[in-house]
């Protein structure tokens, strides 16, 4: 169940077009971590909804599919949603786990739009082949219920795509075998939410990272690590919420949301060690949580984040 944030000061159905949403369905990094320590923020591995509400209608996009890729799509089923749009940063495991329990893969009256950086060597439907297969996985991939009415999407840097009144557009980061950071944005709002998983900082990458999330509402960054244990982990291909607020300073974002936590980082870590480290440098900072909704046109009273 998506738990909702704090009373807002005002309520923006009444004064909006759209009511933009994000919500946390994993906010955890390289594998799934339900324990009692991680019980506050979340143990599944990273799947982020953005959805736009108009009236009645529902338009929403998945980033990334982790293992919170499952309670997303049972909930978009029971609301009655039949289309799905899946952007993938990249295509290691705990990214895309969630996919063998996302219940709409396997029902013939589904559409599911996966969309992932062109990669050299494969394609992204072939990669989606190799996971669903034998021995690794029962149901292979031509067996798939919704098949045919699966569509996979190549993109390039500087693409820029429509998915209803949604503008996207993506930027390569600094990852072993590479990732992308997304940018989606509601024009007749004036909202927008950069997800920016997995990336290491500390080359050129972080120049264009900057200019990509200039002014958005809401940036998501890969905070796997904190200053004091980040050199143990140079090259794997993570960053830190130090790095993370300096680049939210840099783009003038609105609010800094800490993601992609540490398996090993229990909640106290997280409230301890990397959301401090964040707010020395960029007060709007914050620590994602699995079942947090947030509403990007009222951020900062939802966040508890105004005047700071």
């Amino acid at each position: 169940m998506v738990k909702k944030t704090s009373a807002r000061a005002k309520n923006p159905r009444k004064i909006a077009k759209s009511v933009v949403d994000t919500i946390f369905w994993g906010v955890r990094g390289t594998i799934p971590t339900p324990s009692k320590q991680t019980r506050k923020y979340g143990g599944n591995t990273s799947c982020v909804e953005f959805r736009v509400n108009r009236g009645k209608d529902i338009l929403s996009v998945a980033l990334d599919a982790g293992s919170g890729l499952a309670a997303y799509g049972a909930e978009a089923l029971a609301r009655g949603q039949r289309e799905y749009h899946i952007f993938l940063s990249h295509v290691h495991y705990d990214h895309i786990m969630g996919l063998t329990r996302f219940a709409p893969i396997f029902r013939r009256d589904c559409k599911v739009n996966f969309y992932g950086i062109a990669h050299p060597d494969h394609s992204l439907r072939d990669i989606l082949r190799g996971f669903f297969q034998h021995p690794y996985f029962p149901i292979e991939y031509d067996a798939l219920g919704a098949n045919p009415n699966v569509v996979c999407h190549e993109l390039h840097k500087g693409d820029v795509l429509k998915v209803g009144n949604i503008v996207i557009c993506c930027q390569p980061l600094n990852h072993p075998q590479g990732s992308a950071a997304y940018r989606l944005e509601v024009p007749e709002e004036n909202v927008s939410l950069v997800y920016a998983t997995d990336h290491e900082h500390g080359t050129s990458v972080d120049a264009d990272l900057i200019k990509f999330s200039k002014d958005a509402k809401l940036f998501i960054y890969d905070s796997t690590y904190h200053q004091k244990n980040y050199d143990k982990y140079k090259g794997w291909g993570h960053s830190t919420s130090q790095q993370g607020a300096l680049i939210a300073k840099a783009s003038n974002v609105e609010a800094f949301g800490i993601f992609h936590h540490d398996p090993a980082a229990s909640d106290t870590d997280l409230e301890k060690i990397s959301l401090p480290e964040a707010k020395k440098l960029f007060k709007r900072s914050f620590l994602c949580t699995e079942g947090k909704s947030l509403c990007l046109n009222t951020l900062l009273e939802d966040l508890g984040l105004q005047g700071k």
